[in-house]
């Protein structure tokens, strides 16, 4: 009978219980399920024969946080998400037929999109082979420098080909790079892909993919601006690891530690491996740059790069940013329930590594605490970009001076950067061979006639932890620990089971992430209330405890956001309205202060009376072509008026 599972496999189904059994058949008896091959947040793949007896993969539309299965059918969790998941599955169809087109020798080729079961799927080819993951742990199976090289060329093009048709693919990785019998590459998995169209959706935001030490720092936060750059970053660190034997480090620790004063803990790959061509390394690196802005921004110029064209040629430029920006830094799931016995294993080891951490502590640090931070900062992400921005970011952008007055090396330093980005953004702008001679009556311009357009340096959400929080596994069980709880924080949480030593299984239903620590793991799925919170439920054990809880806790959301003139500035909710606060300023900004709460500015008449209103001045001072702000502030309880340089153009 049509949808209805006629086998089943009782070992599968424990594991996985939200999949259609062997022997289900789809689309009038079509297609005949024969196996399960993967599980992610949009949807399930399977493996299944057509009704030729040909092999096929067929994905079909199961996001698991807004539907569930009854016998085959598939509906909504609740009426509430009845509309969201109907979006879902229209999506899916819609970027079905949008993957259909994508023919590639290099692309899985998309057959068919059909809807059935109350759901939708797709069937894709079957490729006989092995992918790049398998490959690179395989200690039988040695990958030649030069087949590497033909590899990433042919994935160069692949991808290059999906940007044109205006997609994302948004989760390459090793394990979505099969190599078929012939030894070709074929691009598969296209299930996070989204044109730029659904990035909107609200619905498929909470569905994003993320994967540690592949995705880029901005697949982390719903949002965020994301392109090709992005995608080509998730190329790299797969050929990262085809080269290396392992992942790059995870980009939200990289982000942290450069902000915590820490060296990048990525480990190039130029001049660590033989047997490469010129530059082929170099462009790797590149493409793995932290920083969207420094990345290779196309397909197209990293296949230029690799031959040898010098017109996007900005590796050096871009090593001699990253050693001033290093050198000023410097300076400046869950035990399942039954289980007491891995439960006991765990909070053994727990307790053993909080107690090593309370012997090796200084006097007058909280145990669980890191070396050097007080209690909240070290779970703070998007304070580390903000570090980053304020202390070392901006001033090689700018050339101007940080808040905190340096040293005489460190500005030495910042001069040096500053002309290094300038040779940067020349060489991605303009190619040597045709570059022309600036006219006589241009040169002899004033150098400031107006606003710089980008007067904002970065703008990101983030949340505020009570609490410190390490992520820590036994066996195959991974879990966070909390340590270093705040002072301030709700004594209802701490009386009960906010407390050093709790463990932290789940956030939102998804098991504790590896590598990214908590805050990036709620940023994930952040959903902002109209508090200002954002709120997560946790599933957690606090010492001593016999069993689970489930929790929930909410945190107050930020919106950080630095100026091009090294002001930083932060939004939160306070008093019922959103209040955006100085926290750093500039010898650029002399009359604006640390602490001052910005109210309004006087000559567009715009208030600071939502998170993003700062963004929005800042483009409306510029439309209208000025030069200055004037902001009328609150400082010590008195209303004040300062002014600001805006960064001129040129």
């Amino acid at each position: 009978m049509d949808g209805q599972a006629i086998a089943e496999e009782p070992a599968a189904r424990e594991e996985f219980v939200d999949e259609l059994a062997a022997g289900t058949r789809l689309l009038k008896g079509q297609y005949t399920i024969t196996r399960f091959l993967n599980h992610g947040g949009f949807g399930i793949t399977y493996q299944a024969r057509d009704s030729l007896g040909r092999d096929v993969v067929i994905k079909e539309c199961f996001p698991g946080s807004f539907c569930r299965r009854s016998n085959t059918i598939v509906g909504a969790r609740s009426r509430a998400h009845q509309g969201e998941f109907r979006s879902i599955v229209k999506l899916f169809v819609q970027e079905a037929l949008n993957l259909s087109k994508l023919v590639h020798p290099n692309i899985v080729g998309v057959h068919q999109v059909f809807e059935d079961n109350d759901t939708a799927y797709m069937a894709i080819d079957y490729v006989d082979g092995r992918d790049l993951l398998d490959m690179i742990e395989d200690p039988a199976t040695e990958i030649a420098p030069e087949r590497i090289v033909a590899v990433t060329r042919k994935m160069l093009d692949a991808v290059g080909f999906v940007h044109e048709k205006g997609i994302l693919h948004r989760d390459i990785s090793p394990d979505n790079i099969l190599i078929d019998a012939r030894g070709e590459p074929i691009l598969i998995d296209f299930g996070a892909a989204r044109e730029e169209a659904t990035r909107k959706s609200r619905a498929l935001s909470a569905l994003r993919v993320v994967k540690d030490g592949y995705s880029p720092q901005e697949f982390y936060i719903a949002g965020s601006d994301q392109g090709p750059w992005s995608d080509l970053y998730a190329l790299g660190a797969s050929i990262y690891h085809a080269v290396s034997g392992r992942a790059p480090a995870n980009s939200q620790v990289r982000l942290a530690a450069i902000a915590e004063g820490s060296a990048d803990p990525y480990e190039p790959l130029a001049g660590r491996h033989d047997g490469y061509p010129a530059g082929f390394l170099e462009a790797v690196d590149q493409a793995l740059n932290v920083l969207p802005r420094n990345r290779i921004q196309s397909a197209g110029d990293w296949l230029a790069l690799l031959d040898g064209a010098a017109a996007v040629s900005v590796s050096a430029a871009a090593a001699a940013v990253e050693a001033a920006v290093a050198e000023m830094v410097a300076e400046a799931g869950q035990p399942e329930a039954g289980q007491p016995e891995a439960e006991a294993a765990t909070e053994e080891a727990a307790t053993e590594e909080a107690a090593e951490d309370r012997a090796s502590a200084p006097a007058g640090r909280p145990a669980g605490a890191a070396a050097t931070r007080p209690a909240r900062r070290g779970l703070l992400l998007g304070a580390a970009v903000a570090a980053i921005a304020a202390a070392i970011g901006v001033a090689t952008m700018t050339g101007r001076e940080p808040a905190a007055a340096p040293a005489p090396a460190a500005v030495a330093e910042t001069e040096a950067a500053a002309e290094a980005e300038t040779a940067v953004a020349a060489a991605e702008t303009v190619a040597p061979e045709a570059a022309e001679p600036a006219p006589a009556a241009a040169a002899a311009a004033p150098a400031a006639a107006g606003p710089a357009p980008g007067q904002i340096s970065y703008a990101l959400w983030d949340v505020a932890l009570p609490f410190e929080a390490r992520i820590r596994s036994v066996g195959s069980t991974r879990f966070a620990q909390i340590g270093a709880v705040a002072g301030d924080a709700d004594p209802g949480l701490t009386e009960g089971w906010l407390t050093d030593g709790t463990m932290i299984f789940e956030l939102g239903g998804r098991p504790v992430a590896e590598g990214a620590d908590l805050a990036a793991q709620i940023l994930r799925d952040m959903a902002i209330g109209a508090d200002g919170q954002v709120a997560v439920a946790l599933r957690v054990k606090a010492p001593g405890a016999r069993g689970y809880d489930d929790v929930a806790l909410a945190v107050p959301a930020l919106r950080r956001i630095g100026l091009a003139n090294a002001v930083a500035l932060e939004a939160r909710m306070a008093e019922g309205g959103w209040r955006t606060v100085v926290t750093a300023a500039s010898g650029a900004a002399p009359e604006l202060q640390p602490g001052d709460v910005l109210l309004r500015e006087t000559a567009t008449g715009l208030a600071f009376d939502s998170a993003e209103a700062a963004e929005r001045l800042m483009e409306a001072l510029v439309g209208r072509g000025l030069a200055t702000a004037r902001f009328e502030v609150e400082r010590a309880g008195q209303t004040v008026t300062v002014t600001m340089e805006l960064v001129p153009a040129g």
